[in-house]
This record gives structure tokens, C-alpha cells and sequence, in this order.
């Protein structure tokens, strides 16, 4: 299975804390590692995430100057400054107000086909729903 790792550098501006880690972390920069393996038999290339690590400072009681910790990608959207954490609620999300028009009207075009080849579907055996006219 082919396997890559991504590299980022991410700078917060307060000090924050990450699951996992006993100690609070300082504003700074960090490095940010990502694994993904590639997803196989798709006919595009699509990589999936299987580990996110962040090298942070040594707290002074161990010998070396950085470790490296392994996060989970919901502690790590969390206090990524790209993606901010929202609050779980009851309410539905209308995803329409976020997509553009061109999305939209492929949806309803995708509804529309998955409901005439079903119709079709049905007809064909014996199971009509709707007069025709």
C-alpha cells in the first residue's frame, strides 16, 4: 500500500492544550505531521488519514529537546486555526446555503433521475404508482 507523509507548519498565536499532552503548550510555531495511505481501486488517486503527530518541546524533565505526540484529527481540527470547533446541536443543518448553484442543481438533477428510474423500475415490473397520462 503506498503511504505518504505531509509537513506542515502551524503557528498559534496563545498557548492551548491537546488531549494526550499532560502539559499546556506555548503560542509558537509546530510542526504538524500528517500520514495517509493511498485508497486503492478507485480510478482517481484519494489518500485517507491514518496518523497526525505534532513535535512539540520537551517538558524539562525528559533528556530530549522535542517529542513528537500522536493526536487524533478531532483534537487537531479543534485547535487548527483553519477549522474552527462548533457546537454539537439538535438543529438540522441545511447544507444547500452552503453549496454553490451548480451543486444544487446537479443534486436535484441526481433526485430527479433516481426517482424516473425507479418509477421505471417499478412499471416495468408491475408495480406502477402513478396513471399515465
Amino acid at each position: 500500500m503506498t503511504t505518504r507523509s505531509r509537513r506542515e507548519v502551524v503557528t498559534f498565536k496563545h498557548s492551548f492544550q491537546i488531549r494526550g499532552i499532560e502539559h499546556p503548550l506555548p503560542a509558537g510555531s509546530y510542526q504538524v505531521i500528517t500520514d495517509e495511505e493511498m485508497i486503492e481501486g478507485l480510478s482517481f488517486a484519494s489518500y485517507r488519514r491514518v496518523a497526525t503527530m505534532i513535535i512539540v518541546p520537551a517538558d524539562s524533565s525528559h533528556g530530549s529537546r522535542m517529542e513528537m505526540f500522536s493526536i487524533g484529527s478531532i483534537d487537531w481540527r479543534m485547535h487548527n486555526g483553519s477549522t474552527r470547533a462548533r457546537r454539537m446541536t439538535d438543529e438540522p443543518l441545511d447544507l444547500d446555503k452552503h453549496r454553490g448553484m451548480a451543486a444544487q442543481k446537479a443534486t436535484e438533477i441526481r433526485r430527479a433521475m433516481t426517482d424516473v428510474e425507479s418509477r421505471a423500475w417499478d412499471y416495468a415490473n408491475g408495480k406502477a404508482r402513478w396513471k399515465a397520462d
